[in-house]
């Protein structure tokens, strides 16, 4: 890699390779040549197996705890129920591998900074409060130790890859609000937001707070990327001449509906839309009270014949853990509940919509894998 001569061109770098030895690739290719990380995507396909890893999955899984079995009819032990329970209240390990991926500490022992005054430094943490961290990373199977020197193991290895990173790091404010999860009984039973967010109304907040607001655009720019072309191609977008885009990603969804067309951005405190054939709401009504929601409809609805919602719902929480964090985190830092599908058609019919359906996007998968599309 280094002996390559870039051109004097915009360069994107695609790296692909074992998990464990590609992090000084992307080093390079982010600090020393100073790439910017939309134009670097370097991924770990595998991960060399160590017999040190194994072992130690093994003496993590049977520590402290009967090793679970199962019962010659195949159904759970009392055994494996108590294992399942103590793995679910732990609240270490989340907060471990978070504030490890926020201070970049897998990269840097990859690079070969690899004792605790070494990862001090290159963290800017004080040694004496950074072992803590360090020892609990062992203990949780993400580094191992060998005197003074620190290795990342296969599971370590993860908190190396970009894509892992920007979903952990606490430097994000996106991610950042995931902590609001530890008030969750504080909201359930005020019924206001965790008083960690402050007293804002969220979408309020958002205006106030750019930086949060960008975290969040950009998180929704991510989920939508798979799903913005089918939606291009679904019958109330194709078939319109002019459009409007409202919400989350506006921009990034109109340059893909455009093509040719005329696509308005019209703000959601505007009290009047331009008339158009289509208008898209991307993520428009989470977070606002029903009759909040109820006012964007019927903007929506007055500015045009059809309507299509592309919105995150609860609906798949009850058979997704990663759905229900969401549905939860997205309780605490609104303060309202994440919606059904049936209740957004609800709503929907209530502003004055004739027809409520529903479509899939592609193959379904993500947040917004599903849109609802209402007829005035």
């Amino acid at each position: 890699m280094r002996q390559l001569s870039l051109p004097d061109l915009r360069v994107y770098a695609w790296v692909g390779g074992e998990a464990m030895t590609i992090a000084p690739i992307r080093r390079y290719l982010r600090k020393d040549l100073g790439l910017p990380k939309e134009d670097v995507e370097v991924v770990g396909y595998w991960r060399r197996p160590k017999a040190a890893d194994a072992q130690r999955s093994d003496r993590s899984d049977n520590a402290g705890s009967p090793t679970p079995a199962h019962s010659a009819e195949g159904a759970e032990t009392s055994a494996e129920v108590l294992h399942d329970v103590h793995e679910m209240t732990e609240l270490g390990p989340p907060v471990v591998t978070r504030a490890a991926a926020t201070l970049g500490i897998a990269p840097t022992v990859a690079q070969g900074t690899t004792t605790l005054e070494g990862i001090a430094r290159e963290t800017g943490v004080e040694p004496a409060l950074l072992r803590p961290l360090l020892d609990a990373m062992c203990a949780l199977g993400l580094l191992e130790r060998d005197g003074d020197h620190h290795s990342n193991t296969a599971r370590g290895g993860v908190l190396m890859e970009d894509s892992v990173l920007e979903k952990l790091s606490l430097d994000d404010p996106a991610n950042r609000d995931a902590l609001a999860l530890a008030d969750l009984v504080d909201v359930l039973r005020s019924g206001s937001p965790s008083a960690r967010v402050g007293t804002t109304p969220w979408h309020g907040r958002r205006e106030t707070d750019r930086a949060l607001d960008t975290a969040l655009q950009d998180r929704t720019a991510d989920q939508l990327q798979f799903v913005v072309g089918p939606l291009a191609r679904t019958t109330a977008v194709s078939g319109a001449r002019t459009l409007a885009v409202v919400g989350d990603a506006a921009p990034f969804v109109a340059s893909h509906l455009a093509q040719g067309r005329t696509v308005h951005l019209p703000g959601t405190a505007e009290p009047e839309w331009p008339v158009n054939d289509c208008t898209v709401l991307v993520s428009a009504l989470e977070g606002r009270s029903d009759e909040e929601a109820l006012g964007l409809l019927r903007c929506a609805l007055a500015a045009s014949p059809v309507v299509v919602l592309a919105e995150r719902a609860s609906d798949k929480a009850p058979s997704d853990d990663h759905a229900a964090e969401y549905a939860l985190t997205s309780l605490t830092i609104t303060g309202s509940p994440l919606r059904t599908r049936d209740r957004i058609s609800a709503l929907l019919r209530s502003a004055g919509a004739s027809t409520v359906d529903t479509t899939t996007l592609g193959w379904g998968f993500g947040p917004f894998g599903t849109v609802t599309v209402a007829h005035a």
